[in-house]
């Protein structure tokens, strides 16, 4: 029997499903953006590509970029701010696909310059028809336009990476909680081991500084109309102590 090479269809649909699994073995967000655009990038054959993604309020959260060059990356504009061709894939929620970039109303915002003779593919992050980002994809004009097929490859990687970093929140979500429950069953067990003010808030303030990771942590107690000098203090090996006397925080301890 003759062999049979892949049908475009099938080519489509083996190439979605190595980027899902490719973007399925992440679990932070730390790694699934990077995972999303380089995946996105390599199926498309974008030579750029960026993701947003969106904090409860509708702001952008977090963003991401792969493919400009260190001089390019240098002169780079701020972050997007949600507005021209970012804001439209967000606030549409539908994916954009254009042929040149310039030539579009709503190019007012893009990740670089460099990038306005390119074609542009976006296409938003939804998960339960709320939109939690977006990617962005641009191609050279020498590298033709995006074609429908891109637009649809990308689309169900972008739907899948929408659930990945829901997962990926609602996962450190309950490890904070977990953290939280720890950290306070912890104190009740070394605070029960002693019936000494001090001690219970030197072991307190201890567990807090070491549990939120921070180079120092105090306790100043009310006196009066408002708070006393530091009581009780922690500070990570190497961190100065800070001056327990005065009932004002020591800033300028702190700006060493």
């Amino acid at each position: 029997m003759p062999n049979e090479s892949p049908s475009p269809s099938e080519i489509h649909h083996t190439q979605l499903l190595r980027s899902l699994l490719e973007i399925g073995v992440h679990s932070g967000r730390e790694q699934i953006l990077p995972a999303i655009v380089e995946e996105s990038m390599r199926l498309t054959g974008a030579r750029y590509g960026a993701v947003v993604t969106l904090a409860g309020d509708g702001r952008i959260d977090e963003f991401l970029e792969r493919g400009l060059t260190p001089k390019e990356d240098a002169a780079a504009p701020h972050p997007p701010e949600g507005k021209g061709l970012v804001g439209l894939v967000l606030n549409d929620e539908r994916p954009v696909r254009l042929e040149r970039i310039a030539e579009h109303i709503h190019a007012g915002e893009l990740p670089h310059p460099a990038l306005r003779g390119d074609a542009f593919l976006g296409v938003p992050l939804l998960h339960l028809s709320r939109v939690s980002g977006a990617l962005y994809l641009c191609k050279e004009p020498e590298a033709g336009p995006f074609t429908l097929r891109d637009e649809e490859l990308i689309g169900g990687l972008a739907s899948v990476a929408a659930i990945a970093l829901e997962n990926a929140r609602l996962f450190a979500e309950e490890s904070r909680r977990a953290e939280a429950s720890s950290l306070l069953r912890e104190i009740a067990h070394r605070v029960r081991g002693s019936l000494e003010t001090d001690e219970v808030l030197a072991t307190t303030t201890e567990a807090l500084g070491r549990a939120a990771g921070v180079d120092r942590c105090f306790i100043r107690l009310a006196e009066g109309q408002g708070l006393g000098a530091i009581s009780h203090q922690w500070a990570e090996a190497g961190a100065p102590r800070l001056k327990e006397t005065g009932n004002c925080l020591p800033v300028s301890d702190l700006a060493a």
